[in-house]
């Protein structure tokens, strides 16, 4: 469904390369995406990650993060988890939340890229998911405790 308009994905690739022209670099990973799932255009996961090429080079951390991701995940490249952890750091280092967590989890699991292929945990799509909320060692009793009334915050 398009939003008041009818769906029209060639004409929405159209519009999201001139906001890219204009300076929005975030609408390059829109299209990368569009071409990475397939989604009213056929997969293409070297066009795809092109976009997210030209995402890191215009700082744009969503893009370092989504090549990260291909990277990590093998998804239409090699899988390469050397090249996954260089640009989850560039989108962490961009301010990239997700891409923090990710690192931070990488490194908390341990790493060695001199091992066979890299080789880590299993992340089950890690990446890919919202990670969840670190709230550490806190319990339900803990938050009656701080909040006795169970009246909410601001």
């Amino acid at each position: 469904k398009g939003m008041g308009v009818p769906k029209d994905i060639p004409l929405g690739i159209e519009y999201l390369l001139k906001a890219a022209d204009l300076g929005t670099g975030i609408a390059l990973n829109d299209i990368a995406r569009l071409y990475e799932n397939g989604t009213g255009v056929e997969r293409d996961s070297l066009k795809a990650k092109q976009y997210y090429e030209e995402c890191v080079k215009r700082d744009v951390p969503e893009g370092a993060f989504n090549l990260g991701r291909m990277y990590e995940m093998g998804l239409g490249i090699p899988s390469d988890v050397t090249k996954a952890l260089e640009y989850y750091k560039i989108a962490a280092d961009l301010g990239f939340a997700r891409a923090a967590f990710v690192v931070g989890t990488m490194y908390e699991d341990g790493y060695d890229p001199e091992v066979e292929d890299g080789k880590m945990r299993n992340y089950d799509a890690l990446s890919i998911t919202e990670p969840p909320i670190n709230v550490p060692n806190e319990t339900k009793e803990d938050t009656e405790e701080k909040n006795p009334n169970n009246e909410e915050s601001a």
